[in-house]
């Protein structure tokens, strides 16, 4: 009854509002007990089931349909109050810090590459005492070690490196080569040097001619005991030690020497 009655029903916009205001009517008016409450229940199934599939959202009234959509998306707050411009505001914050500490980082790498690149330091002076020394070379820069020290080099006896290459200035000879920053050297002086610092020499180099300076000349040779050859004794073929003076002629001895030769000899 109620089915066909609403059926029957023509809502338009003329009496739209006289029959909401019966329908409120009616509904206030309905006394649900546990008598009629499964009668009710089946109604009102029956009514928002039929609204339902009343609904046609074709293409005139999908834009509306989509917009009424979005605008309730987005009056939904998070439970936790935070929306997502602040999580966008979050993001953007960090972005900008994790860019400005990359920036002082890269300031700050820039301006040690430009003090070590022009290899400004300040100088380091060092009383060098007549002798042996060890030495620490303190340029951030290699040079060439004739003529980082041609200022000094007549007080220079030798220089030698932790390899045991030397740079030996009277013989004209540099197995070091250059310099290298940070290692230590040993140098022996004949003179002592006050507040020396290493020169910027500007790449310069030194070829080195081989010399002997005239003191080694005119020392004497070194003769050892054993390279003077000398007669050990004089024997027989039967290895008797004898007297060359003494034998008969014609007699065949061996004269022994100290350096391990020996001479077959007839006496004579």
């Amino acid at each position: 009854a109620y089915a066909d009655g609403a059926a029957s029903v023509d809502i338009t916009s003329d009496n739209a509002d006289v029959a909401a205001a019966a329908y409120a009517d009616g509904a206030a008016s309905v006394d649900i007990t546990s008598d009629n409450q499964s009668v009710a229940d089946e109604a009102y199934g029956w009514g928002y089931g039929d609204g339902a599939a009343s609904v046609d959202i074709t293409s005139d009234n999908a834009d509306v349909a989509a917009a009424a959509y979005a605008d309730g998306a987005a009056s939904v707050t998070p439970e936790d109050g935070i929306s997502q411009a602040d999580v966008d505001a979050a993001v953007a914050a960090a972005e900008a810090q994790a860019d400005a500490d990359l920036a002082a980082l890269q300031a700050l790498l820039d301006e040690a590459l430009a003090n070590a690149g022009g290899g400004s330091c300040d100088p380091i002076y060092i009383d060098i005492l007549e002798g042996w020394n060890i030495v620490g070379y303190t340029l951030s820069y290699g040079q060439d070690v004739a003529a980082t020290v041609a200022d000094i080099v007549g007080d220079i006896e030798i220089i030698k490196n932790n390899a045991a290459q030397v740079y030996w200035p009277e013989f004209g000879f540099n197995g070091i080569g250059d310099f290298v920053p940070g290692q230590g050297y040993q140098m022996k002086t004949t003179a002592p040097i006050d507040q020396y610092t290493w020169p910027n020499v500007d790449g310069q180099r030194v070829e080195m001619t081989p010399t002997v300076p005239a003191w080694a000349i005119e020392m004497e040779a070194d003769i050892h005991p054993n390279d003077i050859r000398t007669l050990v004794k004089v024997v027989n073929m039967l290895g008797q030690e004898v007297n060359v003076d003494e034998q008969f002629k014609g007699e065949v001895v061996l004269y022994l020497y100290n350096d391990g030769t020996v001479e077959k000899k007839i006496v004579r």
